[in-house]
């Protein structure tokens, strides 16, 4: 560990005397490391302060009363605004500082450092015990001695690292930045990450070697570096089996790595081992980016096995949803090239987040749906749950994918009503023209007297600038005349949407309603609710069974709240949505609870009609405002109006 000047004094000042053995423990430093401290602080606090040795024990002496007073408070009040009143960041900070030491500390050193009490440090532990717990790491305590971490060397630097990057996001830093010119060094315990020597070393290595690294996975892999060279310096490296060495040196990755090392060693004059080359080839191998869009005419070979994994990973989503993509090569390519560097991240347990989540989360709910689905086959394969960051990446491929399916979707023929006269007819045919062209096939346009008498066996939808009678047997959508921004909006939904789009409100029933529910856990309201639909579908298969075996390859639970468990297979007799209100949220997964429970439970013959259901569940589970409605208001009608209202804003 690096310290400053102010550290000794710090200690000095709160603990008073001091023997040489207890500074050097307090440090984590050695004695000679003490007297090297000493001879600065004496020289840098001349005429103000200084140190001196007398009995054994070091003490520290002021000259200038005043002068100290402003320097200690200068000195101090950096730790105090971070850490003092922010428990967040004071939790941050005690996993920083116990991290980089190798031996004990007591809780009362911890609290002198930090200016809280002993109590405090004790309550915040609870939380670094929570965060180390997540890493494989644990917190071992024994009297007299105080506190340690204990664990692998590369669960603690996967661990330091995260506590980087999350310093890198609160600071502003996090997103966008793919130069090294745009990073700051990152202040650590340890000293401060050169993130902007390391970028310089990686850029050259990457651009020399051709090797690209995905932009969002760049400032993750100059952190892990920049952790790496703290670790090495205090003498700790990652060990690494010979096999698994081997393994690692037969990929290019590590040819790309060990020009890295070589530049690093440049740099800052640290020699790395091989097993310490082999430790940046894994996050290389984990962060790549797989293009076939390069400048040297090669592309990556992407290995049968991964191929295997996507094919079983749209089979999965085919039987789940009934969406067909096993013809979509570009989503196949896709999905493939992010796996690739995705099982390496598995397999070493290394950390990607995810900065579009939570759009990913409102705005994409049924392509998360469908990647957490293909997290099961990820899952069977290595024995580890992907992350809901690493869930979004996936999904981001299967919006793409769902748009596709939109867009190649048989043209619309329209007709355009308007009371306006022939003129605002043809001007609204143009701006239709102009914002869904791709979705048109004939446009016709008429004015009211004549909508009786048209043939609609051709038609597939009717947007009218007055309101029309309920008897026309298409959609109806009303706009204005210019279409404004809301129009193009809703427009577009309704031309995205086939003819025979899906009743929604066909699916629930009174009888699978349950409100003010009040379930002890997770495994009691799925137990509850899988009761109720196979009594009332007759369903003979243990549908909890499937349910919950679907909910340990990942949960269904994406925000807001809700939750949309379903079983790992169709054994319905028909499409059904049971649905529960609790009284009070219970916890679905690590970081999501459920207070909405959507249970589906399709049909096994249900075919392609099942996409038209998901997209109308999805479009009804992503209103916020409708699912607020629903908790303030827990009623069947309540449900009922909801959907029909959104029923009612799709086809008019």
């Amino acid at each position: 560990m690096r310290h400053t000047v102010e550290d000794i004094v710090l200690l000095l000042s709160d603990e008073g005397a001091m023997a040489p053995e207890a500074c050097a423990r307090a440090l984590n430093v050695t004695t000679r490391t003490v007297r090297t401290y000493v001879s600065r602080v004496n020289k840098q606090l001349e005429g103000i302060a200084h140190i001196e040795l007398a009995h054994g024990v070091y003490r520290l002496v002021i000259d200038d009363r005043r002068q100290f007073s402003v320097w200690l408070v200068k000195a101090r009040e950096p730790m105090r605004g971070v850490f003092s009143r922010d428990v967040p960041n004071r939790v941050y900070y005690l996993l920083n500082d116990l991290l980089a030491r190798t031996g004990w500390i007591t809780i009362d050193a911890l609290a002198g450092m930090l200016y809280v009490s002993s109590r405090t440090i004790s309550h915040e532990l609870k939380g670094v015990e929570k965060v180390l717990q997540t890493y494989g790491l644990a917190l071992e305590k024994r009297p007299h001695y105080g506190i340690r971490v204990t664990g692998d060397e590369m669960d603690r630097r996967t661990c330091l690292a995260s506590i980087a990057l999350q310093w890198l996001e609160d600071s502003g830093s996090a997103h966008g930045m793919q130069r090294y010119e745009d990073f700051s060094a990152t202040p650590m315990v340890g000293g401060e990450l050169d993130l902007p020597v390391i970028a310089r070393c990686v850029d050259r290595v990457l651009g020399a070697c051709n090797f690209q690294v995905a932009s969002i996975s760049y400032q993750n892999l100059l952190v892990h570096i920049a952790v790496a060279l703290l670790r090495i310096r205090e003498g700790h490296y990652v060990p690494m089996r010979r096999e698994s060495l081997a393994h690692i040196e037969s990929t290019d990755a590590y040819d790309v790595a060990k020009k890295v090392a070589a530049e690093v060693d440049h740099e800052f004059k640290v020699k790395l081992p091989p097993e310490e080359v082999g430790y940046i080839a894994i996050h290389l191998e984990g962060k790549r980016l797989l293009d076939n869009g390069n400048d040297s005419g090669s592309s990556p070979v992407i290995s049968d096995a991964i191929w295997e994994i996507v094919t079983e990973m749209l089979d999965r989503v085919n039987d789940a949803f009934h969406f067909d993509f096993r013809s979509d090569l570009e989503l196949r390519v896709n999905l493939a090239k992010h796996t690739a560097p995705l099982m390496v991240r598995l397999k070493y347990d290394m950390a990607l987040k995810n900065p579009l989540l939570d759009d990913i989360f409102a705005r994409l709910p049924l392509a998360y749906a469908m990647a957490s689905e293909c997290a099961t086959v990820l899952t069977e394969r290595t024995g580890v749950v992907p992350s809901e960051d690493e869930i979004g990446y996936i999904a981001l491929s299967f919006a793409l994918a769902i748009e596709r399916k939109h867009a190649d979707m048989p043209k619309k023929n329209i007709v355009i009503v308007c009371a306006s006269g022939a003129g605002s007819s043809r001007l609204l045919e143009y701006r239709c023209r102009q914002e869904f062209g791709s979705y048109l096939g004939e446009v016709c346009t008429c004015n009211v007297s004549q909508v009786p008498d048209l043939d609609y066996s051709h038609i597939d939808y009717v947007f009218t600038t007055v309101p029309l009678p309920d008897s026309i047997p298409v959609p109806v959508r009303e706009v204005s005349v210019f279409l404004d921004t809301n129009d193009i909006a809703l427009a577009r939904e309704t031309l995205r949407n086939s003819r025979e789009s899906t009743r929604l409100l066909d699916y629930f029933s009174r009888d699978l309603f349950v409100a003010d529910a009040s379930f002890a856990s997770k495994d009691e309201a799925i137990r509850c609710l899988c009761s109720m639909v196979a009594t009332k579908d007759g369903i003979d298969d243990d549908l909890a069974v499937l349910v919950r075996e679907r909910e340990q390859m990942a949960p269904t639970a994406f925000g807001n709240a809700i939750a949309m468990p379903h079983p790992m297979h169709a054994v319905g007799r028909t499409t059904r949505v049971c649905v529960a209100v609790l009284k009070q949220p219970i916890s679905w997964s690590d970081d999501q609870s459920a207070r909405l429970i959507f249970l589906i439970s399709p049909a096994r013959d249900a075919g392609l009609s099942l996409q038209g259901f998901f997209e109308a569940m999805a479009d009804l589970l992503t209103d916020k405002e409708a699912m607020q409605l629903l908790m303030r208001d827990p009623a069947y009608q309540t449900l009922v109006d909801c959907v029909e209202h959104r029923e009612k804003g799709r086809n008019r």
